[in-house]
């Protein structure tokens, strides 16, 4: 929801429908590429990737990772990072913007450390 909240919409229109018309795009297109015989997503992910990337062993690298191959991520999975606008997405913005890497990150790390032990239950 949180794409569509806070918005002015006209009369008629709130974030629920629209949330609701996204939703159903999104499932539409899944159901749709399921049912079309011609559709091959390894195909469209060597060509995506082929499109970013021109060295080949990082195009056959990308393309071999998949979700059922990624690990499990605490940092986004019940944790105190789960969404974009929290303590350390801020510190890798600023960092990325030029602030120094080592003071964000400094300034946050006991809220961190404290997050890793309580899911850890450490």
């Amino acid at each position: 929801m949180m794409m569509v909240a806070g918005r002015t919409y006209p009369a008629g229109v709130d974030a629920g429908g629209i949330y609701y018309a996204l939703q159903t795009v999104f499932l539409n297109t899944i159901k749709y590429q399921e049912e079309d015989p011609s559709f091959d997503p390894y195909s469209l992910k060597v060509q995506a990737t082929k499109s970013r990337i021109d060295d080949p062993e990082s195009i056959d690298a990308t393309i071999y990772f998949t979700a059922a191959l990624t690990l499990y991520d605490p940092l986004f999975e019940g944790s105190f990072q789960y969404d974009y606008s929290g303590d350390t997405t801020k510190a890798v913005i600023n960092s990325v913007k030029g602030a120094d890497p080592r003071e964000e990150f400094d300034a946050i790390y006991s809220a961190v450390d404290l997050a890793f032990k309580n899911i850890y239950n450490q």
